[in-house]
């Protein structure tokens, strides 16, 4: 399978491309919350010195019940995936696994993002289409909870989301990948660190020589060092396509935008916010896209090019 399958930023959005269900809803007229990325605690049981949301209230968490009447609406207006991720840990939410369950059962694909420290939580892997584990250079990951996680859910996506980081821990990385590929990952990310970009493409560097110096095969690393970025579209789509509900009840426009200013902010700002949950029915009824011209690092240009040319008007369309 090719790596296209398994990202987004900065890239040219093939998974939009192909998908014909929801081209034709756009070109109807309709942007449909296609992908929604669910942010259900900030709870987190780590401090990472690279974490890009660490001024979060991490007492922030929506229950249940709000969960599921959030994903509920979004699934009447459209809505066929969602990733759970962070926020915090979602792993940390007490009632996560009934979460994904039900999730499941309403015919919504969900993806998991983890620090990979608390599976022992964690039971409900045949609800999950896809996890995607995160590291760094901070930490060596717990491997005995990750192997016994891999065992447990055979019919899963299995990957890895490394943080590069200015102080790199090859031999973590190496270990990484050498249990990616023993244990048929889909893939290795390794990405550099968003509070620190400026060196991250040279970093990229070192560490593909670093790999291949070791012998280390990385046909399945996804290099993302972030470095490259452009000013935010006006007329932002991907908001529309694939919004972002963080556990303080705020609908934003990507996973992005904390790190969208200069300097980056640590946490999702007031005038990042396309509004709240009580807002849903309205944003996606008067297909109200966020005003992207305030970021400063987007890295979702080719999505919203794509997005702005499936929803131009044309004429002779037949002569293709």
């Amino acid at each position: 399978m090719t790596l296209r399958s398994y990202t987004a930023a900065s890239t040219l959005p093939v998974k939009l491309l192909q998908n014909a269900f929801v081209i034709n809803r756009i070109r109807a007229g309709y942007i449909p919350p296609q992908h929604v990325q669910l942010n259900p605690t900030n709870r987190c049981n780590l401090k990472c010195g690279f974490c890009s949301c660490s001024e979060r209230d991490r007492k922030a968490e929506l229950d249940l019940e709000k969960l599921l009447r959030v994903m509920a609406n979004f699934q009447k207006l459209g809505c066929q995936s969602v990733t759970i991720t962070g926020g915090g840990e979602p792993l940390l939410h007490p009632d996560i696994n009934a979460l994904i369950k039900i999730l499941h059962g309403l015919q919504i694909q969900v993806g998991l993002v983890t620090n990979g420290t608390q599976f022992s939580k964690f039971s409900s892997y045949k609800n999950v289409t896809w996890c995607r584990i995160s590291s760094s250079d901070d930490r060596e990951p717990e491997w005995a909870g990750i192997m016994n996680a891999v065992q447990s859910g055979p019919g899963i996506d299995w990957a890895f989301s490394h943080v590069l980081t200015r102080k790199p821990d090859w031999d973590v990385l190496g270990r990484l990948v050498i249990f990616a590929n023993e244990h048929n990952f889909t893939h290795v990310r390794i990405v550099g660190d968003l509070l620190d970009i400026e060196k991250s493409a040279l970093r990229m560097n070192v560490a593909r020589a670093h790999l291949l110096g070791a012998g280390i095969d990385d046909s399945k690393v996804i290099y993302q060092d972030r470095a490259t970025f452009v000013m935010g579209a006006e007329r932002c789509l991907i908001s529309l396509i694939k919004p972002v509900v963080s556990a303080g009840g705020g609908i934003y426009p990507c996973c992005g935008v904390q790190y969208a200013q200069d300097p980056p902010g640590l946490d999702y700002v007031e005038s990042m916010r396309m509004g709240s949950l009580e807002d849903i029915d309205r944003i996606w009824g008067e297909q109200t896209p966020f005003d992207g011209s305030r970021c400063v690092r987007c890295y979702y240009d080719d999505y919203n090019s794509a997005l702005d040319l499936l929803t131009m008007p044309l004429s002779h369309a037949e002569f293709v």
